[in-house]
């Protein structure tokens, strides 16, 4: 049995949560490969993810007017209604 793939500590909403499990797995698994250049391994994904979700948390808090949209390419931010 091979070790449980780590995944990052960021909130990820229920019906995500397979897709996310899904895409880490291949993500690690490819970015673990022989060939793959390590300059910028899985540790280094998961250090980024880590870094833009506490940019995320820290935006929100400061701008609690705004709605952040994140999924898939499509991030913006738009006022929130009054």
């Amino acid at each position: 049995m091979s070790p449980a793939v780590p995944l990052p500590n960021v909130s990820i909403a229920a019906k995500h949560k397979d897709l996310f499990a899904s895409i880490n797995s291949f993500v690690h698994a490819y970015m673990s490969s022989p060939d793959h250049d390590n300059s910028h391994d899985y540790q280094h994904i998961l250090r980024v993810l880590s870094n833009t979700n506490s940019i995320l948390k820290a935006e929100q808090e400061i701008h609690l007017d705004v709605e952040y949209v994140t999924l898939g390419y499509d991030l913006r931010r738009t006022r929130k209604a009054a």
